[in-house]
């Protein structure tokens, strides 16, 4: 796991080492246990290594092939190589390393860039030079898991894992669109970026660069595929505990010890739980808050205890303001998503004892964790009923319901089922598309409707065969892409931490995807199938347990805490100047929530992390 970064000149000139050392100090963090670069003509690359696997200087990058062909410049883990090594080494050519480096080397000059790409399971971004045929890839792994930051224009390329390595090295103008999109879901919409200028590859999507023809073409080498196949519950849970074991010893691969995330919920539960079944000495950690209202410490101990794990409690009591800003510089781009904060804390510590650690990203996305998967699903079969209510039949069965004597509120699934289908995919977190049109100074060329014009041509491109199954692809290249893995990855690599996601798995995903919703969702039940499992392996109470965010009491910290910290960020005058956003409108919002009259937290504190961005996007 490291930090790339590179030069391509399209215009023929020479790459020279001072363009890549422009760029080298913004993905020191990422990688630093060394540094290397590489220049051919017009393309060089460089390197911030995080040394996992193959610890000697065997492993160090850029790497070159042993026939001189290739060069790779890598940032990641193939979790696959030792089984493609195996393969190689018998039907190629002996490695000289044991780094998976030197696999997807030999593997390209093997099978090529597609079936390269088609073969290794991992999370990864990369670029590869090939002086033979005179030509550069640049290739993301198939969920977005790692970042890779593309510049171009007529004359060169710029690519790195840290967008503020090519604002280091290029002009780049603020992209009102990506904003736009900012202020109501707290993140960047891909492939856009904060930046007009850049963009990040699509993931599953590499890049061919001829060096000859001057061109540059992209294409998808993944596709996500959603069906529903017939298949009972036991056969259902038999499979999806059978690829999830092997996705969870897949990821332990590495030549430094591995850590386990611990929280009370399924999907940690489960990852920690199967690997400890698998004969492995588990090192758990968990995190609580002295100002949780609901710590998770308890829960967590039991299952440690339980399956005997190494386990480490750490309580924190952090300084949320200055993780703000820490957070607002290591980021590179505005991000709002609160959890940033205790994510950050809980990456800095683990990183004081291990580099590798498992998480549970990616299981409500693949079997329907949020609220909105089984209220779509009811909602679907309600409409496939061809039954409206009358008002007064709504209102009926709303008081039923409410007493507990009807099993829906069908006003509610009418309701939502026909909101205009993209508008499903908006977590409805900070402004709305009226609020925005008041919040933007006149003097602001906004892009009004961004954001949903991004979301219906998220729902359009990713349309399956029933509501439920485009809304489950289409969030995993919105919120889980945009959202919650750049959390992780930012926070975790800004402390030099690994994590590693097991429900990522290509083989787990592509049989969640091929599952019924009935059964991912069965009763209305979110995460079903995960829960039941959590049953066998983690708690036999599991089911009743209610779902937990991760969060922080932001909302009353901004009355009370950090009401001089924001209040200095958003009033200071800064803010003002840049004459993006209508003044009385801030003032009028945080005196509202200040004073307990409403709640405009995620609101406030988009504001107060965007301006925290400008202040520090150059350090």
């Amino acid at each position: 796991m490291c930090g790339i970064a590179g030069i391509i000149h399209l215009d023929g000139s020479r790459a020279q080492r001072e363009e890549l050392e422009r760029m080298l100090p913004f993905i020191e963090r990422r990688g630093p246990d060394g540094e290397g670069t590489w220049l051919q003509e017009s393309t060089g690359f460089a390197h911030r290594r995080l040394s996992i696997i193959e610890l000697s200087e065997k492993g160090s990058q850029p790497m070159t092939d042993a026939s001189g062909t290739a060069t790779i410049c890598y940032n990641g883990e193939i979790y696959n190589y030792g089984a493609l090594r195996s393969y190689l080494e018998t039907v190629w050519l002996p490695p000289s390393t044991g780094s998976d480096t030197e696999t997807l080397l030999n593997g390209y000059r093997r099978w090529g860039m597609d079936k390269l790409l088609g073969k290794i399971d991992g999370m990864f971004a990369f670029a590869l030079h090939d002086a033979r045929l005179q030509k550069v890839f640049l290739a993301r792994d198939r969920f977005g898991e790692k970042p890779l930051y593309v510049f171009q224009n007529e004359k060169r390329i710029r690519f790195a894992s840290d967008i503020r390595a090519l604002a280091a090295a290029e002009e780049l103008t603020l992209h009102p669109g990506a904003l736009d999109h900012y202020l109501s879901e707290l993140c960047t919409p891909q492939p856009h970026t904060i930046y007009r200028e850049a963009r990040q590859l699509q993931p599953g999507h590499f890049l061919e660069i001829d060096l000859r023809k001057r061109t540059v073409t992209e294409r998808a080498y993944w596709p996500t595929e959603f069906s529903e196949n017939a298949i009972d519950e036991s056969g259902a849970l038999e499979r999806t505990e059978e690829l999830l074991k092997r996705a969870v010893l897949s990821r332990t691969v590495s030549d430094v010890p591995v850590a386990c995330l611990l929280s009370s919920g399924a999907d940690s539960g489960l990852v920690t739980a199967l690997l400890a079944q698998q004969g492995y000495a588990v090192n758990t950690f968990s995190v609580g808050f002295a100002w949780e209202q609901t710590n998770e410490l308890p829960e967590a101990k039991k299952l440690a205890q339980k399956i005997g794990a190494n386990h480490t409690e750490i309580l924190l009591e952090p300084d949320v303001s200055q993780a703000a800003l820490e957070v607002a510089q290591a980021f590179g781009e505005p991000f709002a998503d609160s959890s940033a904060i205790p994510s950050w804390f809980i990456y800095r510590e683990i990183r004081k004892n291990y580099k590798v650690a498992l998480g549970g990203d990616g299981g409500d996305e693949l079997f329907g964790g949020y609220y909105e998967y089984p209220l779509l699903w009811k909602a679907e079969r309600h409409a496939a009923r061809n039954v409206t209510f009358s008002k007064a039949k709504r209102a009926v069965n709303a008081l039923a319901w409410r007493a507990g004597l009807a099993e829906e509120n069908t006003g509610n699934l009418e309701a939502y089922y026909h909101i205009p289908h993209a508008q499903k995919l908006f977590r409805g977190m900070g402004f709305s598309e009226e609020e925005k049109n008041e919040l933007y100074h006149p003097a602001f060329e906004a892009e009004r409707g961004f954001t949903e014009k991004y979301f219906d041509a998220a729902w359009a491109r990713h349309e399956k065969n029933s509501l439920t199954s485009t809304l489950f692809a289409a969030s995993l290249h919105t919120r889980l892409l945009n959202d919650y893995l750049v959390k992780v990855d930012r926070s975790a690599m800004h402390h030099g931490l690994e994590v590693r996601s097991p429900f990522l798995d290509p083989a787990l995903f592509a049989f969640a995807s091929s599952l019924p919703n009935e059964l991912k969702l069965k009763n209305g039940t979110a995460k079903y199938l995960l829960k039941k499992l959590a049953e066998k392996h983690v708690d036999p109470g599991f089911m009743r347990r209610p779902k937990r965010g991760f969060g922080i009491p932001l909302h009353e910290w901004m009355r009370r805490e950090l009401r001089p910290f924001c209040e200095d960020v958003l009033f200071s005058g800064s803010l003002e100047r840049r004459q993006l956003f209508d003044m009385n409108t801030v003032q009028r919002l945080f005196g509202e929530h200040v004073s307990g009259a409403a709640e405009h937290t995620h609101k406030l504190w988009a504001l107060v992390c965007l301006e925290l961005w400008f202040n520090t996007r150059r350090a």
